[in-house]
């Protein structure tokens, strides 16, 4: 076998194109994974910035769901008073 033909500086050019094409793809993989890892952390903080809200809106509605049937059984001794069927102490 001939190993003049094998490292010609055609071969060696490309096997350098090549290893440096390998290398670029790889150092743009390590870029894009470590931008999806910080996509996934601020996801992460917002779904819990979301959860915290859609929790205080919960305790919100809660808090007017009792002061609605306060007021549904005050309004209703009212309309007893006004018939006559309630007492006054």
């Amino acid at each position: 076998m001939d190993y003049t033909s094998l490292f010609t500086v055609d071969n060696i050019i490309k096997g350098f194109a090549v290893i440096g094409g390998i290398v670029s793809f790889i150092v743009y993989l390590r870029t894009e994974l470590s931008q999806l890892r910080l996509d996934v952390t601020q996801i992460k903080e917002h779904q819990r910035l979301l959860m915290d809200s859609i929790q205080q809106l919960n305790s919100i509605l809660t808090k007017i769901a009792v002061q609605e049937a306060r007021l549904n059984m005050i309004e209703k001794d009212i309309d007893e008073i006004r018939h006559g069927k309630g007492l006054v102490t």
